[in-house]
């Protein structure tokens, strides 16, 4: 994401990061179940649904969220 001209938004930038965090949690959680031989916790489908859908939106964004939430 280049910021030549654009301006900060705070709103987008939070979701940004709520995002990243809420994935990478998720992510985190299964690979301590593995790694410590505890049950996997099972990904309900809607959740994998929806961080589908994230990962193609963002992917198809470039990676800026910004984009994805515009309204125009």
């Amino acid at each position: 994401y280049r910021r030549d001209g654009a301006r900060y938004r705070a709103g987008v930038s939070w979701l940004a990061y709520l995002l990243a965090v809420g994935t990478g949690c998720e992510s985190l959680l299964i690979t301590m179940s593995v790694m410590f031989a505890k049950p996997v916790p099972t990904v309900s489908p809607f959740l994998l649904m929806v961080l589908i859908v994230l990962s193609v939106l963002v992917y198809r964004a470039r990676g800026n969220v910004a984009r994805i939430l515009r309204m125009d």
